[in-house]
């Protein structure tokens, strides 16, 4: 029974997550980061932030 309600779970997150918009944030400096902090908890949205480094000096 678990198992099948760990399908329709993810059943459901996978239409959930193709009805969002793709967001591509180039650059992870002050603005990038500030963006991603404020679309972070709207569920429309599916970020991803894109820099040359995998750390930000903020």
């Amino acid at each position: 029974m678990m198992r099948l309600l760990g399908e329709r779970q993810s059943l459901f997150n996978i239409a959930e997550n193709a009805m969002k918009k793709e967001m591509v944030i180039i650059g992870g400096g002050p603005a990038g980061v500030n963006l991603v902090k404020q679309l972070k908890n709207k569920k429309e949205f599916h970020i991803t932030l894109v820099d040359k480094n995998n750390y930000t000096l903020i």
